[in-house]
Protein backbone atom coordinates (compact mmCIF):
# COMPACT_ATOMS: atom_id res chain seq x y z
CA UNK A 1 0.00 0.00 0.00
CA UNK A 2 1.89 3.50 -1.14
CA UNK A 3 0.53 6.92 -0.84
CA UNK A 4 1.15 9.16 -4.12
CA UNK A 5 0.37 12.45 -4.67
CA UNK A 6 -1.65 13.47 -7.86
CA UNK A 7 0.09 14.49 -10.82
CA UNK A 8 -3.16 15.14 -12.98
CA UNK A 9 -16.44 20.95 -7.46
CA UNK A 10 -16.35 19.09 -5.01
CA UNK A 11 -18.83 16.90 -6.58
CA UNK A 12 -22.22 16.94 -4.64
CA UNK A 13 -22.42 15.40 -1.59
CA UNK A 14 -24.69 12.16 -2.63
CA UNK A 15 -25.97 9.89 -0.07
CA UNK A 16 -26.71 6.23 -0.84
CA UNK A 17 -29.53 4.39 0.72
CA UNK A 18 -28.59 0.95 1.33
CA UNK A 19 -31.71 -1.28 0.20
CA UNK A 20 -33.17 -3.96 2.59
CA UNK A 21 -34.10 -7.21 2.02
CA UNK A 22 -36.80 -9.24 4.48
CA UNK A 23 -35.05 -12.70 5.80
CA UNK A 24 -36.23 -15.07 7.96
CA UNK A 25 -35.49 -14.92 11.73
CA UNK A 26 -33.68 -19.15 12.22
CA UNK A 27 -35.97 -19.48 15.34
CA UNK A 28 -38.48 -17.19 16.26
CA UNK A 29 -40.34 -17.06 12.86
CA UNK A 30 -40.19 -13.02 12.57
CA UNK A 31 -38.75 -11.36 9.69
CA UNK A 32 -35.70 -9.26 10.36
CA UNK A 33 -34.41 -6.65 7.91
CA UNK A 34 -30.61 -7.12 6.38
CA UNK A 35 -29.09 -4.97 4.19
CA UNK A 36 -27.81 -5.97 0.42
CA UNK A 37 -24.29 -5.49 -0.22
CA UNK A 38 -24.01 -2.45 -2.16
CA UNK A 39 -23.62 -2.12 -6.13
CA UNK A 40 -20.15 -2.34 -7.01
CA UNK A 41 -20.56 -1.55 -10.75
CA UNK A 42 -20.99 2.12 -10.33
CA UNK A 43 -17.27 2.36 -8.85
CA UNK A 44 -14.16 3.22 -10.29
CA UNK A 45 -12.88 1.38 -7.15
CA UNK A 46 -13.45 -2.40 -6.13
CA UNK A 47 -13.84 -1.61 -2.13
CA UNK A 48 -12.55 -5.38 -1.61
CA UNK A 49 -9.22 -4.03 -3.35
CA UNK A 50 -8.77 -0.87 -0.69
CA UNK A 51 -6.00 -2.13 2.28
CA UNK A 52 -8.39 -0.71 4.84
CA UNK A 53 -5.88 -1.64 7.86
CA UNK A 54 -3.45 0.35 6.04
CA UNK A 55 -5.44 3.42 6.22
CA UNK A 56 -4.62 3.68 10.38
CA UNK A 57 -1.32 4.12 9.46
CA UNK A 58 -2.44 7.79 8.66
CA UNK A 59 -5.04 8.28 11.57
CA UNK A 60 -8.19 7.32 8.97
CA UNK A 61 -10.03 4.27 9.16
CA UNK A 62 -13.19 3.46 6.87
CA UNK A 63 -15.78 3.98 9.29
CA UNK A 64 -14.57 7.59 9.94
CA UNK A 65 -14.67 8.18 5.60
CA UNK A 66 -18.46 6.65 6.04
CA UNK A 67 -19.15 8.91 8.59
CA UNK A 68 -17.66 11.80 6.64
CA UNK A 69 -20.16 10.84 3.64
CA UNK A 70 -16.82 10.64 1.72
CA UNK A 71 -16.34 7.08 1.45
CA UNK A 72 -19.14 7.07 -1.29
CA UNK A 73 -17.15 9.62 -3.50
CA UNK A 74 -13.70 8.56 -3.56
CA UNK A 75 -14.97 4.61 -4.50
CA UNK A 76 -16.42 6.71 -7.45
CA UNK A 77 -13.38 8.09 -8.34
CA UNK A 78 -13.53 11.88 -6.91
CA UNK A 79 -11.99 13.52 -3.91
CA UNK A 80 -13.16 13.32 -0.64
CA UNK A 81 -15.88 16.11 -0.25
CA UNK A 82 -13.80 17.72 2.68
CA UNK A 83 -10.43 18.26 4.12
CA UNK A 84 -8.95 15.05 6.75
CA UNK A 85 -6.29 15.90 9.20
CA UNK A 86 -3.24 13.19 8.18
CA UNK A 87 -0.92 12.03 10.57
CA UNK A 88 1.54 9.78 10.11
CA UNK A 89 5.48 9.16 11.42
CA UNK A 90 7.99 8.19 8.37
CA UNK A 91 11.63 7.55 8.96
CA UNK A 92 11.74 9.11 12.52
CA UNK A 93 10.04 12.80 10.86
CA UNK A 94 6.28 13.12 12.39
CA UNK A 95 4.07 14.59 9.29
CA UNK A 96 0.94 15.93 9.97
CA UNK A 97 -1.42 18.34 7.34
CA UNK A 98 -4.99 18.55 6.54
CA UNK A 99 -5.97 17.46 2.56
CA UNK A 100 -8.46 16.03 0.74
CA UNK A 101 -8.51 12.34 -0.27
CA UNK A 102 -9.06 9.59 -3.23
CA UNK A 103 -8.33 6.35 -4.40
CA UNK A 104 -6.39 5.54 -7.21
CA UNK A 105 -4.81 2.99 -9.45
CA UNK A 106 -1.37 3.10 -10.36
CA UNK A 107 0.69 1.52 -13.15
CA UNK A 108 0.20 -1.84 -11.55
CA UNK A 109 -3.37 -1.59 -11.04
CA UNK A 110 -3.10 -1.88 -7.03
CA UNK A 111 -5.28 1.07 -5.20
CA UNK A 112 -3.29 3.66 -3.51
CA UNK A 113 -4.18 6.52 -1.48
CA UNK A 114 -3.71 9.72 -3.03
CA UNK A 115 -3.15 12.78 -0.71
CA UNK A 116 -4.43 16.17 -1.77
CA UNK A 117 -2.77 18.86 0.76
CA UNK A 118 -3.88 22.23 1.18
CA UNK A 119 -1.70 25.20 0.01
CA UNK A 120 -1.78 28.80 0.25
CA UNK A 121 -2.58 29.33 -3.02
CA UNK A 122 -2.86 28.39 -6.67
CA UNK A 123 0.85 27.68 -8.63
CA UNK A 124 0.69 29.67 -11.33
CA UNK A 125 3.53 31.33 -11.88
CA UNK A 126 4.97 27.41 -12.69
CA UNK A 127 4.10 25.64 -16.00
CA UNK A 128 1.17 23.45 -15.90
CA UNK A 129 2.14 20.20 -17.71
CA UNK A 130 3.60 22.65 -19.96
CA UNK A 131 1.16 25.08 -20.02
CA UNK A 132 2.13 28.71 -19.31
CA UNK A 133 -0.70 30.42 -17.74
CA UNK A 134 -1.58 33.85 -19.43
CA UNK A 135 -2.71 37.00 -17.36
CA UNK A 136 -6.50 36.23 -18.49
CA UNK A 137 -5.62 32.54 -17.30
CA UNK A 138 -4.63 33.63 -13.88
CA UNK A 139 -7.23 36.08 -13.43
CA UNK A 140 -10.12 33.47 -14.39
CA UNK A 141 -8.89 31.29 -12.24
CA UNK A 142 -8.00 33.28 -9.45
CA UNK A 143 -11.74 34.62 -10.06
CA UNK A 144 -14.28 31.67 -10.78
CA UNK A 145 -12.19 28.49 -10.14
CA UNK A 146 -12.07 27.92 -13.72
CA UNK A 147 -9.75 28.77 -16.48
CA UNK A 148 -12.77 29.16 -19.43
CA UNK A 149 -10.91 27.95 -22.29
CA UNK A 150 -9.38 24.14 -23.60
CA UNK A 151 -5.35 24.33 -23.77
CA UNK A 152 -3.23 20.91 -24.96
CA UNK A 153 -1.46 20.33 -21.66
CA UNK A 154 1.46 17.45 -22.07
CA UNK A 155 1.71 13.81 -21.24
CA UNK A 156 5.13 13.53 -19.93
CA UNK A 157 5.00 9.90 -19.88
CA UNK A 158 3.80 8.97 -23.38
CA UNK A 159 4.43 12.87 -25.17
CA UNK A 160 0.66 13.35 -25.95
CA UNK A 161 -0.79 16.84 -26.27
CA UNK A 162 -4.42 15.83 -24.08
CA UNK A 163 -7.06 18.95 -24.99
CA UNK A 164 -7.89 19.55 -21.59
CA UNK A 165 -10.06 21.93 -18.80
CA UNK A 166 -8.56 23.21 -15.88
CA UNK A 167 -9.72 24.45 -12.57
CA UNK A 168 -8.73 25.19 -9.15
CA UNK A 169 -9.62 22.94 -6.45
CA UNK A 170 -11.41 25.38 -3.91
CA UNK A 171 -10.78 23.29 -0.66
CA UNK A 172 -7.11 22.69 -1.51
CA UNK A 173 -6.09 25.12 -4.02
CA UNK A 174 -5.07 22.33 -5.98
CA UNK A 175 -4.75 22.86 -10.03
CA UNK A 176 -6.89 20.13 -11.41
CA UNK A 177 -7.08 18.88 -14.98
CA UNK A 178 -9.33 16.59 -16.97
CA UNK A 179 -9.86 16.00 -20.35
CA UNK A 180 -11.58 17.91 -22.97
CA UNK A 181 -13.30 14.83 -24.33
CA UNK A 182 -14.54 13.80 -21.03
CA UNK A 183 -17.11 16.37 -20.82
CA UNK A 184 -21.15 15.96 -22.53
CA UNK A 185 -23.46 18.79 -22.27
CA UNK A 186 -26.48 18.45 -21.61
CA UNK A 187 -29.91 19.83 -23.98
CA UNK A 188 -30.91 21.00 -20.70
CA UNK A 189 -29.67 22.29 -17.19
CA UNK A 190 -32.36 22.79 -14.37
CA UNK A 191 -35.31 23.10 -16.93
CA UNK A 192 -33.72 25.40 -19.08
CA UNK A 193 -33.30 24.15 -22.58
CA UNK A 194 -29.61 24.97 -23.78
CA UNK A 195 -29.83 26.75 -27.72
CA UNK A 196 -26.43 25.53 -30.19
CA UNK A 197 -24.56 28.87 -28.84
CA UNK A 198 -25.04 28.00 -25.30
CA UNK A 199 -24.04 24.30 -25.75
CA UNK A 200 -20.88 25.36 -27.96
CA UNK A 201 -19.51 27.78 -25.38
CA UNK A 202 -19.63 25.43 -22.43
CA UNK A 203 -17.88 22.76 -24.68
CA UNK A 204 -15.27 25.55 -24.83
CA UNK A 205 -14.86 26.21 -21.28
CA UNK A 206 -16.60 29.46 -21.31
CA UNK A 207 -19.04 30.20 -18.76
CA UNK A 208 -23.09 30.64 -19.80
CA UNK A 209 -25.74 32.62 -17.43
CA UNK A 210 -28.58 30.81 -17.58
CA UNK A 211 -31.94 32.48 -16.18
CA UNK A 212 -34.69 30.77 -14.63
CA UNK A 213 -33.52 27.54 -13.68
CA UNK A 214 -35.72 25.77 -11.18
CA UNK A 215 -33.33 24.42 -8.33
CA UNK A 216 -34.40 20.65 -6.38
CA UNK A 217 -36.22 22.74 -3.85
CA UNK A 218 -38.57 23.82 -7.41
CA UNK A 219 -37.30 28.01 -6.56
CA UNK A 220 -36.32 29.61 -9.64
CA UNK A 221 -32.71 30.94 -9.90
CA UNK A 222 -30.25 32.00 -12.44
CA UNK A 223 -26.28 31.51 -12.21
CA UNK A 224 -23.28 30.87 -14.56
CA UNK A 225 -22.38 27.59 -15.70
CA UNK A 226 -19.14 26.53 -16.58
CA UNK A 227 -17.25 23.41 -16.96
CA UNK A 228 -15.03 22.39 -13.41
CA UNK A 229 -12.19 19.97 -14.19
CA UNK A 230 -12.42 19.61 -10.10
CA UNK A 231 -15.58 18.67 -10.17
CA UNK A 232 -15.53 16.78 -13.17
CA UNK A 233 -18.58 18.21 -14.15
CA UNK A 234 -20.70 21.62 -15.33
CA UNK A 235 -21.23 23.23 -11.86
Amino acid sequence: YRVTPETVKQEAKKEQQEAQTQQPAKETGATAQAPQQPDKSKYVIDPDKVDWEALKNFGLSKEQLEKAKALEPMLRGYKSPGAFTIAGNYNSAIMKLDARLSFRHDKDGNVVLAIHGIRQKPELERPFFGHEFSKEDKANLLETGNMGRIVNLKNYITGEMIPSFVSVDKVTNELVSMRASSVQIPDEIKGVKLNKEQKEALQEGKGVFLENMISNRKNPFSATVQVNADKKSLE
